[in-house]
């Protein structure tokens, strides 16, 4: 994957905002759909296009292509690594010493997430010191390659929380850990271009109808990568380059997703580059029928510094200290925007699930028409139970759904 792209996460701010952190009473519980096997459902397809997925922590909501007699090794998914070349596996593999390395750094990732975002936390607080007292750079790339690792499981966690009709199908990324990341080049942007395509082609003939997109690559990440490895005479003559290159990658993003339009893009809004700037960011601003931005809200619904706005953003989820399940089962807490993506994600599976004939604007309708705006109309909090029951309010579907064995 481009150095260029990557989850939100994976951006490191520099002040720390301890206000952002307050504890408040949480209005998600109450708003919250839970499907069991008891519910007339129909099992809905569901690709985690992230940095990879254990599948083995779910199961009965896995998907499995079986069109080969299920013996491929990539009937899960698709996967690209990170310079854009065909891999496969569904998670990304662990030598002996990376297995012991990720044993270590599991403890640290919650604080490395809360140092990311800002966030003034105990958690936060030990990791800071444990970067300045050790070696800061080598530390910082380890716990930034573990997370990126652990990513794609939490937001499956998520997506599939309360829903035994889901099938998760996982599309690999390849992003780029370190902390001089690999040099952006037009080759590259155009691979990044190719594989987008590939992986759209892929959702497509496996009949995802909910694709998860909790990352966003723009103008300012190639900026910071041509500067890390010192291209470019100057700052104008970066920015122009980076503008070609992401025009590359956007566009060849955008025409993949816009060719698939029986498949609903949930994406994360990320964060502009500056406060005030415009969301500039992709697929955050891709305006199509088929797809859906989401900007993320603290527990108690009020506005988060991790999540960027614009006319794109028609809904919000909590991305505050969010449960969440890393590989191997191990249980985290995570914020920001990235974590509030697969909250959609898993609301417009489970109406789905309810309603397979539903169609992308359908879902989408449903699931903004019963969100609850806030005051002044910057934020609009989904709210599950609303959308379940407005869909009940529906014409009977074209095609009923059936008991899910």
């Amino acid at each position: 994957m481009i150095p260029a792209r990557r989850p939100f996460a994976a951006v490191i701010l520099l002040t720390l905002c301890a206000a952002a952190h307050a504890q408040k009473p949480s209005i998600w519980d109450d708003r919250e759909v839970t499907l069991t096997d008891e519910d007339t459902t129909t099992p809905v397809n569901v690709t985690i296009w992230d940095s990879g997925t254990d599948l083995t922590l779910f199961r009965g909501q896995v998907y499995t292509d079986m069109t080969s007699g299920g013996i491929r090794s990539d009937q899960h998914d698709i996967a690209y690594d990170l310079k854009k070349a065909p891999a496969k596996g569904f998670m990304p593999g662990l030598d002996a010493q990376q297995t012991q390395q990720y044993a270590t750094a599991r403890p640290l990732l919650k604080g490395f997430n809360d140092l990311q975002l800002g966030l003034d936390t105990p958690d936060a607080a030990a990791v800071k010191q444990r970067l300045a007292a050790s070696d800061g750079p080598a530390l910082t790339e380890q716990l930034r390659y573990f997370s990126l690792y652990a990513e794609g499981t939490e937001v499956a966690s998520i997506a599939a929380r309360g829903n035994p009709a889901i099938r998760m199908g996982v599309g690999r990324i390849g992003f780029d850990w370190h902390n001089t990341p690999a040099a952006p080049t037009e080759e590259l942007a155009h691979r990044a271009a190719s594989a987008d395509h590939a992986y759209v082609d892929w959702f497509d003939s496996n009949e995802m109808r909910v694709v998860s997109i909790a990352w966003t690559v723009s103008p300012h990440d190639y900026e910071a990568a041509l500067e890390k490895n010192n291209l470019g005479a100057d700052a104008a003559e970066r920015k122009a380059t980076a503008a070609k290159l992401f025009t590359i990658e956007r566009n060849g993003l955008f025409e993949a997703m816009k060719s698939s339009s029986n498949i609903l893009f949930i994406c994360s809004s990320g964060k502009p580059a500056a406060k005030g700037a415009p969301l500039d960011a992709a697929p955050a601003n891709f305006k199509l029928p088929n797809v859906l931005t989401v900007g993320a809200v603290d527990q108690a619904g009020d506005e988060a510094p991790y999540t960027a706005y614009g006319d794109t953003v028609l809904v919000d989820a909590n991305g505050s200290q969010v449960d969440a399940t890393m590989p191997g089962g191990y249980k985290i807490k995570l914020s920001g925007a990235t974590m509030a993506t697969p909250a959609v994600v898993n609301l417009a599976a489970k109406l789905l699930a309810l309603n397979t004939a539903l169609t992308p604007e359908q879902v989408i309708k449903l699931i903004v028409d019963g969100s609850t705006p806030s005051a002044d109309g910057k934020r609009h909090l989904i709210n599950p139970k609303k959308s379940v029951e407005l869909l009940k309010t529906m014409a009977p579907p074209a095609a009923s759904g059936k008991k899910k064995k």
